[in-house]
């Protein structure tokens, strides 16, 4: 998704509400106000647009992404990397039937993948057609945090090109993954790619797309065609991503909120929310229902900030969010003043 500037949001509502420009100003303006400048004009024109029900997100695709770039969740995400590893194909059996799983290592020098594929999708692998070395450009790959970091999973969209023309990837060699977390506290305005962070802000928008995807109801990873790495076929369960906008005054920030931190988020468990789906109909039906609540709330949110290059903009992906404390925020205030 493409973030927007402040005067294209403004136009955007004055196109669809049929508002005076004027008119929208002023309630941006009195939005500012009416949140004591929590929030930039940016972050209040967001909150005025998602009160008259206008949308402001726009689609980009085909945009290829560094390795580092890419997050869980993602379902159409296109990467090209150097194959550092292949791992054997593995057999397994589940309720009586077999399936093969392996996956290559790749690395685009920066960071490394696993790209895994799965049962017919390993026959590319069988058949000795990628060697170590090679450079593979995959397009419509979803990811996912798997045991070992990050996976990219071949689907049945996905195409493979392999060591195309003009493009370079130095050699590398394969390494281990440590996840490490030491968030730190900033305002949005110095947030940093790959920085551990805590911020502070107001919630200005959240985004109405379906949050449900479906995991391992022994492991609780992402399936990849109905399938699970370590488990095979199984019977789903559900989990929820939510997307939303905070602001603090210095700027704005996606934040990206999967599983425990969706329901922290939303005050509603998935198989609550997921009710609310099959009851409506309305996939987004638990976000259009909270978002009156949840938007000009203030939230402390921690996390690591990534940069996507679908929108060009600094993302924090939460690890943990709950609602801002005053006392603890004054507190904190006078220990570091």
């Amino acid at each position: 998704m493409i973030e927007i500037g402040f005067d294209e949001i403004v136009n955007k509502i004055v196109k669809e509400s049929k508002l005076a420009e004027s008119e929208v100003i002023n309630k941006v303006d009195q939005k500012v106000l009416e949140l004591s400048g929590l929030v930039s004009r940016k972050g209040a024109a967001h909150i005025v647009a998602n009160e008259l029900g206008i949308k402001l997100s726009h689609s980009k695709e085909g945009v290829a992404l560094s390795i580092k770039d890419v997050v869980p969740g993602l379902n159409n995400a296109t990467i090209i990397g150097r194959v550092i590893d292949i791992l054997p194909i593995r057999e397994f059996t589940h309720d009586g039937r077999k399936g093969h799983v392996s996956s290559l290592i790749i690395s685009d020098g920066d960071k490394q993948a696993r790209l895994v594929f799965w049962n017919d999708k390993t026959q590319i692998l069988s058949s000795g057609r990628i060697n170590v070395n090679d450079i593979i450009k995959v397009f419509h790959t979803r990811s996912k945090e798997g045991l070992y970091g990050l996976e990219l999973h071949i689907t049945a969209r996905s195409r493979i090109e392999l060591n195309p023309e003009g493009v370079y990837m130095p050699e590398v060699k394969k390494e281990s993954y440590t996840p490490n977390f030491n968030p730190k506290r900033f305002t949005i305005a110095d947030l940093q790619e790959g920085v551990d962070s805590t911020i502070k802000g107001c919630l200005v928008q959240l985004f109405e797309r379906s949050p449900f995807y479906e995991v391992c109801p022994e492991c609780n990873k992402k399936l990849s065609d109905g399938l699970c790495m370590a488990h095979g076929q199984v019977t789903p369960k559900q989990a929820m991503v939510i997307n939303g906008v905070l602001d603090d005054g210095t700027g704005t920030v996606r934040c990206v909120f999967f599983r425990e931190q969706a329901e922290s988020l939303l005050g509603v468990r998935t198989e609550q929310a997921f009710k609310s789906f099959k009851d409506s109909g309305d996939e987004s039906a638990v976000i259009k229902q909270k978002t009156p609540e949840l938007i000009g709330g203030e939230l402390l949110i921690s996390g690591r900030v990534v940069h996507n290059n679908f929108t060009d903009n600094l993302e924090l992906i939460a690890r943990s969010v709950s609602n801002a404390n005053p006392l603890k925020e004054v507190k904190e205030f006078l220990k570091n003043s």
